[in-house]
């Protein structure tokens, strides 16, 4: 049997680098401060994931994952699972559904 490579303070599948690309398209501009502003938290933590020196603790990732749900696990994790998958999916077409209301109602008022 092989060891676990979870832990305490990482989730299984975490991936440190996709941390990195999810933080940085959500916050393309100053994202250390940005990100420390969302959660409260020391520019200098995010410094740290930003630049792969450290990775969020176990409180820090709960509440990524209570800010940004299902979109934040299947950006970050190598292997998400598919009720997260599912999730964003339903989550993209809910968005365009919406785009798609404004679209008609913009047409409306130009007839």
């Amino acid at each position: 049997m092989s060891k676990s490579t979870c832990s305490a303070t990482h989730f299984c599948g975490f991936d440190p680098a996709k941390l990195v690309v999810f933080l940085r398209e959500k916050f393309p501009h100053d994202t250390a401060k940005s990100v420390a502003a969302a959660l409260n938290i020391s520019p200098r933590n995010v410094e740290n994931w930003l630049a792969l020196r450290a990775s969020p603790g176990f409180l820090t990732t709960g509440a990524m994952i209570d800010r940004w749900g299902a979109e934040f696990l299947v950006a970050v994790m190598s292997s998400p699972p598919g009720w997260a998958r599912e999730a964003v999916a339903r989550e993209e077409f809910a968005e365009l559904e919406r785009r798609r209301a404004v679209l008609k109602s913009r047409l409306r008022r130009d007839d």
